[in-house]
C-alpha cells in the first residue's frame, strides 16, 4: 500500500502525498534552505530598463545575468523577475 491508497486506481477528489528525499532533507535542514534563499537577490523589470543597466545597478555582467535566467537574448519584458546573485 503506497500513499494510504488500497489499489493502482486513483478515484477523483483523492489525494497523494508525494515526498522525495530531497524535500525531506530540507525540511528537515530549515538552515541549509535559508542559505539557498540567500543567494540571489529578486529585481522585477520595470519600463525602459536593460539587462547592461540593470547588470550595472547590480555590478554582475550581463552574462551572469542571462546564464542565471536561462535568458537566449538580451530582451527582457516589463514585469519580469531576475534572479540575481549577491556579491
Amino acid at each position: 500500500m503506497r500513499n494510504n491508497v488500497d489499489n493502482e486506481v486513483v478515484k477523483a477528489k483523492s489525494t497523494i502525498e508525494k515526498s522525495t528525499s530531497t524535500q525531506a532533507k530540507s525540511e528537515n535542514n530549515p538552515q541549509k534552505k535559508d542559505n539557498s534563499l540567500n543567494k540571489y537577490l529578486y529585481h522585477s523589470v520595470k519600463r525602459e530598463e536593460t539587462l547592461f543597466r540593470i547588470s550595472v545597478n547590480y555590478k554582475v555582467s550581463v552574462d551572469d545575468l542571462r546564464k542565471i535566467n536561462n535568458l537566449s537574448s538580451d530582451i527582457i519584458e516589463i514585469g519580469t523577475v531576475l534572479k540575481i546573485r549577491k556579491l
